[in-house]
């Protein structure tokens, strides 16, 4: 392997692990002569390199983004009426009832969220899943 290519592979290595921008990385290796545990320790302790890393632009290119949110748009469409079906057997005793807002995934759309997952509702593992998701209540996501 090339002196160059050896270097990609850490820098590789090294974006991996501190999720370091391209131009945080090269220039954290370079001061470091390209070895991984200094580096890493320098980048940790590189505030602005931490900062850099935690902005959303550094995680993933402009077309992986697009991707990302077009597939997590088909996955909110899959789920966002599946509440409509559960609630109809109540219809007769509650009135009419109300148009569901099609921005939101409600209890229904939810458990078979979890169901297609094969994660249980009341499994601790939903709890980050909601957090991620900017649940504004239990079993709600919008």
């Amino acid at each position: 392997m090339s002196s160059s290519a050896k270097k990609e592979a850490i820098l590789r290595q090294f974006r991996q692990l501190t999720n370091a921008t391209p131009q945080d990385a090269h220039r954290i290796l370079k001061a470091h002569g390209y070895r991984i545990e200094p580096a890493t320790d320098a980048f940790f302790n590189d505030e602005q390199a931490q900062i850099n890393a935690s902005a959303p632009s550094s995680t993933l290119d402009k077309k992986t983004e697009r991707e990302v949110k077009e597939r997590l748009n088909a996955l909110f469409d899959r789920f966002r009426d599946a509440g409509a079906a559960d609630d109809d057997d109540d219809e007769e005793e509650s009135g009419p009832s109300q148009p569901e807002d099609p921005d939101v995934i409600s209890i229904g759309g939810a458990l078979r969220m979890c169901e297609a997952l094969e994660v249980s509702p009341e499994d601790v593992v939903f709890l980050p899943l909601s957090f991620y998701l900017k649940s504004p209540s239990i079993g709600t996501f919008t």
